[in-house]
């Protein structure tokens, strides 16, 4: 455990033990994030078809990468929610010189995401929606 872990774990077992309240032992340890686990996460993993072309995605625990031919481009993004259902991060392409944020969500049966993208400049977007290639769908 970190030091800055071993702190915090201090400190809530002092405020645990002051305000009688139980605190999980995982929580103390520094081992639960919140959420969901990765096992019970929405999987962004694998080939989508968009309006903008197709996209991979790779993902590791809520951390999402992908790329896309459109101008050799990249998204970085993190899966957030409960579930993980909502991706939220950048893209870029053109090597960087377009470039802003982006929004998706997806569907229940995580065959589709429907989302948005904006430009860093201020200008505005637009809708940006897929279909999984990947998976049985």
């Amino acid at each position: 455990m970190s030091s800055k872990r071993a702190v915090l774990a201090s400190a809530l077992a002092t405020l645990a033990a002051s305000a009688a309240v139980a605190i999980p032992e995982a929580v103390l340890a520094g081992e639960d994030r919140g959420g969901a686990s990765a096992s019970a996460l929405v999987h962004w993993s694998g080939r989508w078809q968009t309006n903008f072309g197709k996209v991979t995605f790779s993902q590791s625990g809520r951390q999402v990468t992908g790329s896309y031919s459109h101008g050799k481009a990249h998204i970085n993004g993190r899966a957030k929610g409960d579930t993980g259902r909502v991706l939220a991060g950048n893209w870029n392409q053109s090597g960087g010189r377009l470039r802003g944020t982006l929004r998706f969500t997806m569907s229940a049966n995580h065959c589709k995401f429907t989302g948005s993208y904006k430009y860093s400049d201020g200008s505005p977007g637009g809708a940006w929606n897929g279909t999984r290639l990947s998976q049985a769908c």
